[in-house]
């Protein structure tokens, strides 16, 4: 799913999309709470699903700047 929203903020930063993928997001955000606070039995899938928010963190970073930058009229 957080390949789909990387997807989707790709198509519309190129203009494809008129709108920003908000629902994807929210479903992303979603599951990243419900998961949250449970426990893990398997070390791996912990570092797996913490590599996933970290990721996702990042990437938020990179489109609100980007969003930032268009709002201004800065060329890229």
């Amino acid at each position: 799913m957080l390949r789909q929203l990387e997807k989707e903020y790709d198509l519309f930063f190129a203009g494809q999309l008129k709108a920003e993928p908000f629902q994807t997001s929210g479903e992303v955000q979603k599951l990243f709470k419900l998961y949250m606070n449970r426990p893990f039995q398997n070390a791996g899938w912990q570092f797996k699903f913490n590599s996933l928010v970290s990721r996702h963190t990042a990437l938020r970073t990179v489109w609100t700047r980007r969003l930032r930058e268009r709002e201004r009229g800065s060329p890229r």
